[in-house]
């Protein structure tokens, strides 16, 4: 049986949690090209950058309702609650 370290777990859980946000980011893209082609480039560009998981998910869900892109910019400008 193999021994991990728990420095090997964290970065094991940390390249899972990257591969999450890879592939969740690589279905919006296709979701925003399915829906509105050419003009979503700009957007995409913005995507790519995004790295919150929590983000993409509620962009993910945010997709379908929204008609222009702006809509889809207004899922992640929405300005975040304060933490106490």
């Amino acid at each position: 049986m193999t021994y991990i370290t728990s420095i090997e777990e964290v970065g094991i859980e940390k390249g899972r949690a990257q591969g999450r946000v890879a592939g969740l980011r690589e279905g919006i893209v296709g979701m925003l090209d399915l829906k509105f082609g050419e003009a979503a480039a700009s957007l995409i560009a913005e995507i790519q950058g995004i790295t919150d998981l929590a983000t993409l998910e509620r962009l993910k869900v945010g997709i379908k309702p929204a008609q222009t892109l702006d809509d889809v910019r207004r899922i992640y400008s929405l300005p975040r609650s304060p933490t106490s």
